[in-house]
């Protein structure tokens, strides 16, 4: 059996079509030999067009009727492997649900459908543009891969990627609730902040234990039901499940994320790794908003944004908010360390305690004061980025930047040193230096 020019050893498809827009699916099981050739991922519309590539990874959307299929062949590893995973194939009819739109941003737009027959529900998200960039696109089709990676205990799961009305949409479970920033809309007491935080930190703590760093943790991208204090994380469209990266510097227009929740390693301008306590930092901004309704920093422009992130001191919550405890204005304040080494680092730490900060508000009404990060210890070996043993080269390069850029004048600086010795780690120390 074939697809275009591509053979499979061997294969079975239960109710296989074939016609003028080419291969199409209404299939109920997919079984594949192991001695398969593996092929490089592609999302595919319309005809099946020939693979090439050394990795398998397919999902496959076509439209039969009025019915809208997802079949989705997952990675297996090597030719090898003996054994191989069922091939789970999804049936949408989004034409039965009657969607509401309830939320858009510059991109895409939040539906959340329901179906009078069963009274099943779901979220579906959709490209504002009638033509989205690919950058868009690729965002949906990657949030999509993260099906199998999340838990709808504490994530929002994709259910299928369709093509609708030649739109492309990403299904989802709606687990209820409704979008922490239309939560905002109203100032939230004590009480509601803390649960809400500690839900928060739970979820992002098993993100972090099944090695995904979300990148783009804000108020838009979490879910909480208010009855039951359950809170939910979504927006995977950036997400990553390397346990650190580096991100280059480019554009401010063109880095992915956020720029107003965006840790400042995010931003290229620093010496520094992106890792799970990024996503401890765009929640330290996330529960700044919560507490006191405002952001931690006002920017009229991307550059002045990663001005803020690298260089100004967010005036404590505290002080923006009189009620507010000093606990919790610490520990945001120390979420938002500019210096990861700086932050918590983890959440399960950050999570413990709010815990104690809930219990303490609970039976004291008030906030004992307690030494933070008590049970801040991570499961992982984490090698600081911070550099040792050269201060004084450090303040010399600084202080040269500085009068040049207080008189304008330009000045040549040498580093000089045998291979190996750090220099150029010296001098990539200027990206985080920060002014005084």
């Amino acid at each position: 059996m074939y697809f275009g020019k591509t053979y499979f050893s061997a294969g079975k498809i239960s109710q296989l079509f074939a016609g003028p827009c080419g291969w199409r699916y209404t299939a109920l099981t997919i079984t594949l030999t192991p001695n398969l050739n593996p092929f490089r991922p592609l999302v595919l519309c319309g005809e099946f067009p020939p693979f090439a590539g050394s990795e398998f990874g397919i999902s496959m959307v076509q439209r039969i009727g009025r019915v809208s299929i997802v079949a989705a062949l997952e990675p297996f590893g090597s030719a090898e492997d003996e054994t191989l995973p069922a091939i789970e194939t999804v049936f949408m009819e989004l034409c039965t649900y009657a969607l509401e739109s309830f939320r858009e941003n510059a991109e895409f737009i939040l539906y959340r459908g329901r179906r009078d027959a069963d009274s099943s529900h779901i979220l579906a998200i959709a490209p504002l543009s009638k033509h989205p960039t690919q950058g868009v696109l690729r965002r949906l089709e990657h949030e999509y891969t993260f099906r199998t990676k999340v838990d709808p205990a504490w994530a929002v799961v994709p259910l299928a990627l369709v093509r609708e009305k030649g739109e492309t949409i990403l299904v989802l479970e709606d687990p209820g609730g409704q979008p922490l920033d239309l939560l905002l809309e109203r100032r939230l007491n004590l009480t509601e902040f803390l649960h809400i935080s500690i839900g928060l930190a739970n979820a992002l703590g098993r993100i972090h234990e099944r090695g995904i760093i979300h990148r783009d943790v804000k108020p838009a991208n979490v879910t909480v039901d208010p009855d039951s204090n359950k809170v939910w994380l979504t927006g995977f469209g950036i997400a990553s499940d390397l346990p650190r990266e580096r991100q280059t510097a480019e554009p401010p227009e063109t880095i992915a994320g956020t720029l107003a929740y965006m840790a400042p390693e995010q931003t290229g301008r620093m010496n520094r790794s992106i890792d799970s306590r990024s996503d401890l930092y765009s929640l330290g901004v996330t529960l700044y908003e919560m507490l006191t309704g405002v952001l931690p920093f006002n920017a009229s422009d991307p550059i002045d944004w990663i001005h803020c992130h690298i260089a100004r001191e967010p005036t404590p919550p505290a002080e923006r908010r009189k009620e507010v405890p000093n606990v919790l204005s610490a520990i945001v304040v120390k979420l938002l360390a500019k210096i990861p080494e700086e932050r918590y680092q983890t959440a399960t730490g950050l999570e413990a305690d709010l815990r104690r900060c809930l219990g303490d508000w609970e039976s004291l009404g008030r906030i004992a004061p307690f030494v933070l990060g008590k049970h801040d210890a991570s499961d992982r070996l984490l090698i600081p980025e911070k550099l040792y043993g050269r201060d004084r080269e450090i303040e010399a390069l600084l202080e040269a930047f500085n009068r040049v850029a207080e008189h304008g004048r330009p000045e040549f600086v040498l580093v000089s040193g045998y291979s190996g010795i750090g220099k150029s780690s010296v001098v990539n120390e200027l990206h985080w230096g920060r002014p005084p």
